[in-house]
């Protein structure tokens, strides 16, 4: 994979991320595959992957409600659903 490089030049991954069967990959994951990702990418710390889900998820959520956000994440919580059950990512 191709370094994402910084800033942006554009609101579409298609366009930041190369090759496209990267974008596909993350963009046809559910959101639950999508978090056990960017989960297992940190614990094994293989970077270019972390930064392919973590921006992959700040994409999905840019459009969201901070109510939709928090139930996203709430949901994608091993730890429960109470609010700071987990003490850290």
């Amino acid at each position: 994979m191709l370094e994402i490089s910084y800033p942006f030049h554009s609101v579409n991954l298609e366009h930041i991320v190369k090759p496209e069967y990267y974008v596909r990959f993350v963009l046809d994951s559910t959101d639950e595959m999508l978090f056990e990702l960017t989960y297992a990418a940190n614990y094994l710390n293989i970077q270019p992957m972390f930064d392919l889900t973590c921006l992959a998820v700040s994409f999905y959520i840019q459009d969201k409600s901070p109510e939709e956000v928090e139930k996203l994440f709430h949901n994608s919580d091993d730890a429960g659903g109470s609010p700071g059950a987990r003490e850290s990512v």
